[in-house]
């Protein structure tokens, strides 16, 4: 489905990131309706409306994320309770420097990272979408991405994968830490502890006043951030990796 016009109309970086995101839900025909006869205001809560648990990690938001995962709480140091492994923390850093999904990320392999030329090579069997628009695409690596990437490698480097499973024969599962960054997050959750699961608050960010986040997240905040930097839509929209063009 080629989304409408109207999305490329919004001037907020991050609702239009959302919006475009949604292409693969069934959500977004209705939206597309709407739009066609309410206006811009309505138009963006209904699209809030439809991901309600979406939102942006502010940048006060973003430091409190690097102290966290790199340390536990004060007063919880010998209570088991420790941060998220090394190659966790990389993968959401990594997401937030690319504007990439968790997803395609997790899927990685070194073959497909130059970090010579500073570029990352994405087949389009690793890329979301329906099967007749998927496209290969090379992602250009930021200074900022390139570092996190060569920390990386000093990992897993080694072998086959960027994110390798314990038994290194082939990549982790996509939703690992997604998985890793809700069972931190443990207040939002209505459920029990998991057996070998961590349940616990470590990576509850503003004391949990805008709810809990996710790695798919830190593409919206990406494109915010871009956007306060005067970075054009154009350019954020390409650094997205969208998978429909752009009307004419």
């Amino acid at each position: 489905m080629t989304p409408s016009p109207y999305c490329y109309s919004i001037q907020d970086a991050g609702l239009r990131a959302l919006l475009l995101d949604l292409g693969s839900q069934s959500t977004l025909t209705s939206y597309y309706a709407l739009s066609q006869k309410t206006d811009a205001g309505a138009c963006e809560l209904i699209a809030l409306n439809l991901n309600a648990s979406a939102q942006i990690v502010s940048r006060s938001m973003i430091t409190e994320l690097d102290r966290r995962i790199q340390r536990p709480p004060a007063g919880q140091k010998y209570d088991g309770i420790r941060p998220l492994k090394r190659e966790s923390q990389l993968a959401l850093w990594i997401c937030l420097g690319t504007l990439c999904r968790i997803g395609e990320l997790l899927q990685a392999e070194w073959k497909y990272i130059d970090l010579e030329n500073h570029t990352w090579f994405i087949p389009s069997g690793n890329v979301k979408g329906s099967r007749r628009k998927k496209q290969d695409h090379h992602v250009f690596l930021s200074p900022v991405a390139l570092h996190f990437f060569q920390d990386l490698k000093t990992l897993t480097g080694h072998g086959q994968w960027c994110f390798p499973n314990k038994q290194k024969d082939g990549h982790v599962d996509v939703k690992v830490v997604s998985k890793q960054v809700g069972d931190r997050q443990a207040r939002f959750k209505n459920r029990k502890a998991l057996s070998r699961r961590r349940h616990d608050d470590t990576l509850v960010l503003a004391d949990g006043q805008n709810g809990d986040w996710t790695p798919h997240d830190l593409r919206r905040t990406g494109a915010t951030l871009m956007q306060a930097l005067g970075v054009s839509l154009d350019v954020i929209d390409r650094c997205q990796i969208m998978y429909w063009p752009a009307p004419g």
